[in-house]
């Protein structure tokens, strides 16, 4: 089980669109507006992750994403992100994850003491 303290545990419940691990995906994800959508990476993601509206992105342990950026309202991250992160609502940074690449967020931000930030965090909020 993932343990999160700012992503609500029933977000990653609800996720159902899966990059499964031992999977590449070449080129852009972007999602329609659907304040429901869910989406986890276990394998790689060479290219951006675009929820329009709403959304979770969930980067798991074993992924790697490089693209120009990862938005949605909630981005938790255990593996590796090169590039940027927009979390409209929360971004989480597990104690595995490693971003290379700015993370810019409104709302909250939780950072585990052993997550790593090559970059910049930018708090875009009021």
């Amino acid at each position: 089980m993932t343990n999160t303290h700012l992503v609500e545990f029933k977000r990653l419940e609800s996720i159902s669109s899966f990059v499964a691990e031992n999977t590449r995906v070449r080129g852009d994800l972007d999602a329609l507006n659907d304040e429901d959508l869910g989406i986890k990476v276990d394998g790689v993601v060479e290219g951006s992750i675009k929820i329009g509206k709403g959304g979770t992105v969930h980067i798991g342990p074993t992924a790697r994403v490089e693209g120009e950026v990862i938005e949605a309202d909630y981005v938790f991250v255990e593996g590796l992100v090169v590039g940027g992160i927009i979390a409209r609502k929360g971004v989480e940074l597990s104690p595995s994850s490693t971003v290379q690449g700015s993370i810019r967020y409104h709302g909250a931000m939780n950072m585990h003491n052993l997550a790593k930030v090559k970059g910049t965090v930018q708090f875009m909020g009021d």
